[in-house]
């Protein structure tokens, strides 16, 4: 039986994403990353020791490697739940931003931890933040992976984040090109985004 491809741009794609990869500027290894994100766990388990067990709300997809990391990383009894919210689909341009789905758990009167791959333009923060609001929560908390120095579209608060990088488009540890990517290890910026000859830190 042959497979027909639901995606038949897929193969360009990937082939684009292995030119990008390989003329990428690094900003941060894997070491660099991990550590960036375990000071972020320190904050959070000081924050919410002796506390009531928060509810953490992940955003699907760029968030999965984030969540996988920083999770044995708390010391703290907590809930795992999710939003699946999108702007990019398979592109690198936002687009209107939907709700797949999520949360699943009840969120009323409960203290809640939203936790992102990135925060750039603040609209996916902000509609998370504004989804858990409507459901109930008594208390909202976010924490980025990665916070880009750039304009606002939308007022968001931010209350940890890992690492800070200049307004570039970024892909690695979680976050993708054009839907590859994600398992790059470290944070990179897309060349034509950043200065000619020299690799952003």
């Amino acid at each position: 039986m042959e497979c027909t491809d639901m995606d038949a741009g897929w193969r360009q794609r990937a082939a684009e994403a292995v030119s990008v990869f390989g003329q990428a500027k690094r900003l941060h290894d894997l070491a660099t990353m991990d550590q960036a994100l375990t000071r972020v766990a320190l904050a959070l388990n000081a924050r919410f020791e002796g506390q009531p067990p928060p509810v953490l709300v992940c955003a699907l997809t760029g968030a999965v490697v984030t969540i996988g990391r920083l999770l044995p990383l708390l010391d703290f009894f907590c809930e795992l739940d999710y939003l699946h919210l999108t702007r990019y689909g398979n592109s690198i341009s936002g687009g209107d931003l939907r709700n797949k789905s999520g949360p699943t758990l009840q969120l009323k009167e409960r203290t809640v931890l939203l936790v992102d791959d990135i925060l750039d333009k603040g609209t996916t923060l902000a509609r998370m933040r504004h989804i858990c609001q409507e459901a109930g929560a008594s208390a909202i908390y976010a924490a980025v992976m990665v916070e880009k120095v750039c304009p606002r579209d939308v007022d968001v608060v931010c209350d940890y984040a890992a690492v800070q990088v200049p307004d570039h488009y970024v892909f690695g540890y979680g976050l993708d090109y054009k839907g590859f990517l994600r398992n790059a290890p470290g944070l990179y910026a897309v060349a034509d985004d950043t200065p000619d000859g020299n690799e952003v830190r």
